[in-house]
């Protein structure tokens, strides 16, 4: 029993200690809005970076069909090396996001948030639970001078930051998913003498200093290097 109050204070402890914040996004690495060209005689191929979105790079892309055959684009080819900011270690390569992946994996999240439970709740607890839960309340609030209201405050005052982080990454999860469903596929057809420009978004790689973008294309692969803005 004294070892149940003894981890129970030591809980109630650490959360009287600590601040809840809903956290925002802070863009983690931006680069040059410059537009880039990189073409030879068959293709012609643009690049802009636009936005950090949802923990993403999103870049612009643009492609330009002029040889005599179509081509075949799709943008889970693309992919980016980025050179991290520490010494001795070696460059990582990272793919495109494919929108349909994303959409399956972020419903996977949003039907694990749904299910949660707030564990500050009282309606997530028996009357047992509840009456337990008070009587060792109690008896460290007794032994340690404490009054006992003040636990009662700090659980509500957990229960309601708890239910706004829940809801505030549940409202990222639905934003995320309107942005996605809202979004094509980069996978086409390019005629010849035709052009086909898109959006992309790349996962972000924390700690560069430099990426560089790889385009293929039929059998030319086109490079784009950003560096970090400091």
């Amino acid at each position: 029993m004294m070892k149940n109050s003894f981890l129970f204070f030591i809980l109630l402890l650490l959360a009287s200690c600590s601040t809840q914040r809903i956290s925002t996004f802070s863009e983690l690495s931006l680069f040059s809005t410059d537009e880039l060209i990189s073409q030879n005689e068959n293709y012609e191929v643009k690049i802009q970076f636009i936005k950090t979105i949802y923990d993403n790079y999103e870049f612009k892309i643009g492609i330009k069909n002029k040889s005599n055959d179509s081509i075949f684009v799709e943008s889970s080819m693309f992919t980016y090396d980025y050179f991290p900011n520490e010494k001795g270690i070696d460059q990582q390569s990272v793919c495109c996001i494919n929108p349909i992946a994303r959409i399956k994996q972020l419903n996977i999240n949003k039907d694990s948030l749904v299910k949660e439970k707030n564990p500050y709740s009282l309606a997530n607890k028996s009357t047992k639970e509840i009456i337990k839960e008070g009587l060792v309340s109690g008896t460290i609030a007794v032994v340690f001078g404490q009054d006992p209201e003040e636990y009662e405050e700090q659980r509500e005052d957990s229960e309601s930051e708890w239910e706004q982080k829940h809801q505030y990454n549940l409202n990222q999860i639905n934003g995320e998913l309107l942005y996605w469903n809202n979004k094509t596929l980069f996978s086409c057809n390019i005629s010849p003498n035709s052009k086909f420009k898109d959006t992309v978004l790349f996962p972000i790689s924390k700690e560069v200093k430099k990426i560089i973008i790889k385009i293929p294309i039929h059998k030319d692969v086109f490079k784009f290097q950003f560096i970090k803005l400091d």
